[in-house]
């Protein structure tokens, strides 16, 4: 008798029913592929990756089981997610020395696919590390051929380890290899390797990827409305240009440009040969770039063409000369593009609207010839032809700064006077370069020259008086002496006094030199290099504020110094009663002050500053003396910014060391046995035979680096003092310490 089937066995049989009448696109879980994998004479690869995709969703890899290669080259791969029949690509990437192939599968079941060929290529291999040598992953290596153009790549990213493997077709020829970090947030620059010759399998080795940052910003024209395709470039000290990528600005007039890290000089550039508006090119200060950088908006403006050119004073051409210009009013210089003649002496630059000055200097070789500067006033319009320009002959005066050690003066403000009047020459171009160097053109005569260095170069200005160039004059190198800044600000009552006159001069001779001469700015402010010396130093009170002169007699100038002036205060009294005495291994200062609101008091020690304290201390400790040698203090108080004249004393501070310590290193260990018996035995070097004489005998023997030891290893007694801290030598014998 049949039993009646449970509901269970009944759901079952339905379900069953079901998917038996499921379409066939349906039923893909569990299909399986199979095929071998082979190199182009038949032979298995074994390890060889399969992976399925749907060209449907060809982006997403399909959950299969048994995607690598056997040992025999064979697969056997199951489909484990359901999707529908159709056209698949199956993708082999083989192990290195192969070269990956996509098959395309029309897949309703069950397939072999046969023996899928792959070509051979070369093994292209290295590593790539970040400047401080740890690996970078992923970086993406492409490679493009002279005569073969891009290539399909096998393996072409590195790994956990910065390592890569890559496959390329076997084609003898040159290539342009790119590494390049492909990820949203890069921190490497892209390296490119051009002419690289490959005929085989090549190791690459170590290839370094520099740090790299993102630079933003944007830009818009002189309406406020955002510039596209602007372009970015960038050079570095050594005029390299940055090959940048991705570089222009988008629709809405943003730039977001991978720079590597370093100090570039960058500029933006309109380069749309089509556009109908050209734009006055825009430098950006130099800038370092050590993290992600904002560069903010620019505003570029409209240029207009000006044609012209220039010849010399008998009519030739002159190819090379350069053309700048600025602002008149301002002086701000403007990014001038096109900006040399060419062989015809012709030139197009592109200028803003405005009142300018365009400065036109002759080459570097060739003919002596002066610069010329023409005033222009530009509006918007067709070209503007300036005609012929001639740059007048000359004579070239040049030379070198350099100071006393022969260390090039950069950057000095070279000013140049007619002798007969004192007028000072128009020049152009006259200050020295960052090596020292200076070079311009003149008309012939007999200049005083004034060479004032910057401040930060510790030389002082120098005169040549009466020099003749009639001739062009290379004067050479000029030594400038060492020198000293005088600097500070001059108040009244605490108000700045601007254009106050302050002279100046020799203490000895009276004496004022060229550039004793100067007047405060509008917040009260002076600066004025000098040779080390002895100077009065006169300062002229203003005539409205009922003041007295503040004159300085026999400041004497050793370093650097800053002097405030209150013409309402007057300079304190030094302190008194100064002493200088040993205390140790250090030497300490006593004194009075004689007046009782010093604001600071300032210890110098052989013209250098030690310390600055509080103006009620009366006593200061010098922890480093300088050992062996006579040494010159002076105490100065100031009060109100006004100094008062130094009270010296001199002191010679005694040798000290700690006793055992012979390597010394302020420690008794047994590198100090060892240094000891080095002396005795191999005629080591010993600093200081004091601290070598372990046992305070008077004499080195083997009794020393046997007390050392003995301290260390057995008995633990101390050494005879000094011990532990650094002192004089209580007890008189023959050794010393150098």
């Amino acid at each position: 008798m049949d039993l009646p089937m449970s509901w269970t066995s009944v759901l079952s049989a339905i379900l069953l029913g079901a998917l038996l009448l499921l379409p066939p696109q349906l039923q893909a879980q569990g299909w399986v592929i199979t095929g071998t994998v082979a190199d182009a004479l038949g032979s298995p690869i074994p390890q060889a990756d399969l992976d399925l995709f749907n060209d449907l969703a060809p982006s997403v890899e399909i959950l299969v089981s048994g995607d690598t290669a056997g040992p025999d080259g064979t697969f056997s791969m199951t489909i484990l997610e359901a999707v529908p029949a159709g056209t698949f690509s199956l993708q082999v990437d083989p192990p290195p020395g192969f070269l990956s192939t996509t098959l395309s599968l029309a897949l309703s079941g069950n397939m072999d696919v046969g023996v899928i060929n792959l070509g051979s290529g070369w093994i292209i291999s290295g590593i790539v590390h970040d400047t401080n040598g740890n690996p970078l992953t992923p970086i993406d290596i492409d490679m493009r051929g002279t005569n073969s153009g891009w290539l399909d790549l096998t393996g072409d990213f590195t790994n956990a380890a910065g390592i890569f493997e890559l496959t390329s077709p076997a084609l003898v020829d040159e290539y342009r290899i790119v590494f390049s970090m492909e990820t949203p947030t890069p921190t490497v620059f892209p390296l490119q390797l051009d002419d690289v010759f490959l005929f085989g399998d090549t190791d690459l080795g170590i290839i370094v990827l520099n740090t790299a940052f993102t630079v933003t910003g944007s830009i818009i024209d002189d309406t406020g409305a955002p510039l596209s395709g602007i372009d970015m470039n960038a050079i570095d000290a050594q005029g390299i240009p940055a090959d940048l990528f991705n570089d222009d600005s988008d629709v809405n007039g943003n730039f977001s440009v991978l720079f590597p890290a370093g100090t570039w000089n960058a500029g933006l550039r309109s380069v749309d040969p089509n556009a109908t508006q050209e734009w006055i090119p825009h430098s950006y200060p130099t800038m370092v770039v050590d993290g992600p950088l904002d560069l903010g908006t620019v505003q570029m403006f409209p240029g207009y063409h000006f044609i012209g050119e220039v010849q010399d004073s008998i009519g030739n051409w002159v190819e090379g000369a350069d053309l700048d210009a600025e602002h008149s009013a301002t002086g701000i210089p403007i990014t001038v593009n096109n900006d040399t003649t060419d062989i015809n002496g012709r030139f197009d630059v592109l200028l803003p609207i405005g009142s300018l000055l365009l400065e036109i200097d002759p080459p570097l070789l060739g003919p002596v010839l002066q610069t010329v500067i023409v005033p222009l006033g530009v509006v918007a319009g067709a070209p503007v032809d300036l005609g012929i320009i001639v740059l007048p002959d000359g004579v070239l005066l040049s030379g070198r700064c350099i100071d006393s050690t022969g260390v090039p003066v950069g950057l000095v403000d070279v000013e140049l006077f007619d002798s007969a009047t004192g007028i000072l020459y128009p020049t152009i171009h006259e200050n020295g370069a960052a090596d020292g160097t200076f070079s311009f053109a003149i008309d012939p005569g007999v200049y005083d020259l004034m060479i004032i260095p910057p401040a930060a170069t510790g030389v002082a200005p120098t005169l040549l008086a009466g020099i003749r160039v009639l001739t062009s004059t290379d004067l050479g190198d000029l030594v400038m002496d060492p020198g000293i800044q005088l600097s500070g600000t001059v108040t009244a009552a605490g108000v700045a006094q601007p254009d106050v006159l302050i002279e100046v001069s020799d203490a000895a001779s009276g004496i004022i030199p060229a550039w004793g001469t100067l007047i405060t700015d509008p917040l009260g402010y002076y600066n004025v290099s000098l040779i080390p010396g002895t100077y009065n130093v006169n300062f002229t009170a203003p005539l409205a504020g009922g003041y007295d002169d503040h004159v300085l007699t026999n400041l004497s100038l050793v370093n650097d110094l800053i002097l405030d002036i209150d013409f309402a205060n007057q300079a304190p009294v030094g302190v008194a009663s100064l002493l200088c005495n040993p205390a140790g291994s250090a030497i300490e200062l006593t004194w009075i002050n004689t007046e009782p609101d010093y604001d600071t008091i300032t210890v110098l020690r052989e013209g250098l500053i030690l310390g600055q304290i509080a103006g009620t201390e009366n006593q200061f400790l010098d922890l480093s003396p300088l050992v062996g040698i006579p040494a010159l203090y002076e105490i100065m108080a100031t009060r109100n910014g006004l100094n008062s004249p130094s009270s010296p004393c001199s002191v010679t501070a005694p040798i000290v060391f700690v006793r055992c310590d012979a390597s010394p290193d302020g420690l008794v260990s047994i590198a100090d046995a060892v240094a000891i018996l080095n002396h005795m035995f191999t005629q080591g070097s010993l600093s200081c035979l004091d601290a070598a004489d372990c046992n305070d005998s008077g004499e080195i023997n083997i009794a020393d680096p046997v007390a050392v030891l003995q301290f260390l290893f057995i008995t633990g007694t101390p050494p005879p003092i000094p011990y532990p801290t650094a002192d004089v030598d209580p007890t008189p014998d023959s050794l010393g310490c150098s």
